[in-house]
């Protein structure tokens, strides 16, 4: 068995704590294990290599060329800098309810509570194309609430997304209606069903797929992104003079009407900085114990 399966036993293991760390500490960052039928794989937890891999160097590795060629063809320029205007439209929302609630006498926000509201928000225009209005509520939506009870959730998901997904799939809208809606035409699922519609009968995905995919999107994205906003908050609110020289950034980055553009929000160094250093010490993960 162990000839068979290399290493790979050893690296998946639930409880190979001490098979990484012993590893580690004997080859360093960067080495070479065996894998089935002695296939080799490249081990990198160097966290100098990974930034060069994933970030700084990263057109340097290989991609994905159909992948990425696809992405190009359906977003354009880009999926988060096409996504950003609705982001900041939800962000806008969130302000706006959370300064009803400070009018509203409220000494106490439960602001995990909002920043979950939020990130369903976010999933909601951003990859399945309406809105939940759920800065506009007192009460959890279901899909919300499902998220915190595992027995429900894959229900509630599938019926959401199934609801919504044959809705925009037997519309009938013009471009300028479309740009009207939550999604503006350029959530996820709206463009994954426009390029299927357009590529040939031969290489279209069958509904039941790209139902998967948008799931698996929509649960990967909004618990680790309330998650992680909240404990920027957190962090942010034990550290006065971080939190006071990133407002000042975002504040000088703003235009007149309170926006920032993408390529300016990308490139303010401490807002990166701080976004970093939240996600290295608090990443938003579920731990096993």
């Amino acid at each position: 068995l162990p000839t068979l399966a290399g290493n790979l036993l050893q690296v998946f293991d639930q409880d190979g704590w001490n098979f990484h760390d012993d590893v580690a500490d004997k080859y360093g960052g960067v080495f070479k294990f065996q894998g089935f039928f002695g296939s080799r794989f490249i081990y990198v937890h160097d966290p100098t290599a990974l930034q060069h891999i994933v970030l700084k160097d990263h057109h340097v590795y290989e991609h994905a060329d159909d992948m990425l060629l696809a992405n190009t063809l359906v977003f354009g320029q880009g999926l988060l800098s096409t996504l950003a205007p609705i982001f900041h439209d939800v962000a806008q929302d969130l302000c706006n309810a959370i300064t009803r609630q400070i009018h509203q006498g409220k000494d106490q926000i439960n602001m995990l509570d909002w920043l979950t509201r939020t990130a369903l928000e976010f999933v909601a225009r951003g990859v399945l194309g309406t809105s939940f209005d759920v800065h506009k509520q007192e009460i959890d939506h279901p899909y919300s609430v499902s998220l915190k009870n595992f027995a429900d959730m894959v229900d509630v998901m599938h019926n959401t997304s199934v609801a919504i997904f044959e809705s925009k799939k037997n519309s009938s809208a013009s471009e300028e209606e479309l740009s009207s809606q939550p999604g503006k035409g350029k959530d996820i699922m709206s463009v994954l069903l426009k390029a299927n519609l357009a590529a040939p009968e031969q290489d279209r995905l069958p509904d039941s797929e790209l139902l998967a995919q948008i799931s698996t999107i929509t649960f990967a994205a909004m618990d680790t992104t309330s998650n992680g906003l909240a404990r920027m908050l957190y962090l942010l609110c034990e550290h006065p003079e971080v939190q006071e020289k990133l407002r000042q950034e975002i504040k000088d980055a703003q235009q007149g009407d309170g926006k920032i553009q993408y390529d300016d929000l990308m490139s303010l160094p401490y807002l990166e900085a701080v976004c970093k250093e939240t996600l290295r010490v608090k990443a938003p993960y579920l731990d096993g114990d």
